[in-house]
């Protein structure tokens, strides 16, 4: 059920992203960053100037690139994409103008001479942060479309709890809060304990002054922390995960329940699978209550 999900999704992509070079892709980042820029009113007028097309602005969350904020991407079915920066009410304006002409793509480019945002990403590669401002964070078929819950899926069906705690530690990852305690060794740990109730926790409080990764994450892409998270339990053989979310982040807590609602929905957590190991099933937080 999961692998047949996972394909329909992947086609939903593929029809609504690739189809042809009418469906335009318009995102704008509206994470933390992007909403204290005003992106909540750069993607007002840019939907109000679209309602009569065929092109709909698509909420993303954060790229990285902070300070230019708002930011907007303009992406064609051809594969060529626009990054425009520091986006206001009236930017949004001559962009929306631009794309309801009739061969809007030499306008557009001609549009990004003037005033897009021209960036240099050699030798970078993304890894946690590959979906991040690419996907809708609250879209399950954005996040399925992209390989989401597939690991999950792999882990369920071919891979015994030991041998997933042995690839992470085979894998060297570590923690990423400055101690850098080693997270195969984490689990290990855990699941050899003899207490047969056990219980998995996410922590995003995230204390450190400026710090905002775990933010940043949880606003941008929440399906890839739950997908990790199911596979950590299925792991330790926990079957209740706590989030642990600073009480300032009511972006990421919105953006976290709502995933956990479609997760839900689609059968990847609050009850057994099909394949037999159990789910963990999210619970109440004694900092929030996520259902």
């Amino acid at each position: 059920m999961m692998h047949e999900s996972a394909a329909s999704a992947r086609a939903w992509w593929q029809v609504t992203h690739d189809a042809t070079d009418a469906q335009i892709r318009l995102s704008v980042g509206l994470g933390t960053c992007g909403r204290a820029a005003g992106a909540l009113k750069v993607f007002d007028e840019l939907t109000k100037k679209l309602i009569d097309r065929d092109i709909r602005p698509v909420a993303v969350g954060c790229r990285g690139m902070c300070y230019a904020e708002p930011l907007v991407e303009v992406s064609f079915a051809d594969g060529q994409t626009f990054l425009f920066g520091s986006v206001d009410v009236h930017a949004a304006q001559g962009i929306a103008d631009t794309l309801i002409q009739e061969n809007p793509l030499p306008l557009i480019i001609e549009l990004f001479e003037q005033m897009g945002l021209h960036r240099d990403n050699t030798g970078q590669e993304t890894r946690v942060l590959s979906n991040s401002g690419i996907v809708d964070p609250l879209s399950l078929e954005e996040y399925q479309a992209r390989g989401g819950y597939l690991a999950l899926q792999k882990s369920l069906a071919t891979i015994n709890p030991s041998a997933i705690i042995e690839l992470i530690k085979e894998s060297g990852l570590r923690g990423r809060g400055g101690a850098g305690f080693p997270t195969g060794r984490k689990w290990e740990v855990c699941a050899d304990n003899n207490e047969s109730e056990r219980f998995f926790i996410v922590n995003a409080d995230e204390g450190d002054p400026g710090a905002y990764m775990d933010r940043a994450l949880l606003e941008s892409d929440p399906h890839k922390v739950l997908e990790g998270l199911i596979i950590a339990c299925y792991a330790i053989g926990a079957k209740q995960a706590y989030f642990f979310i600073r009480a300032e982040y009511r972006l990421a807590v919105t953006t976290v329940k709502k995933a956990i609602e479609s997760a839900r929905q689609a059968g990847f957590i609050g009850k057994m699978t099909p394949e037999g190991p159990p789910i963990c099933t999210a619970t109440r937080s004694r900092r929030i209550p996520l259902w």
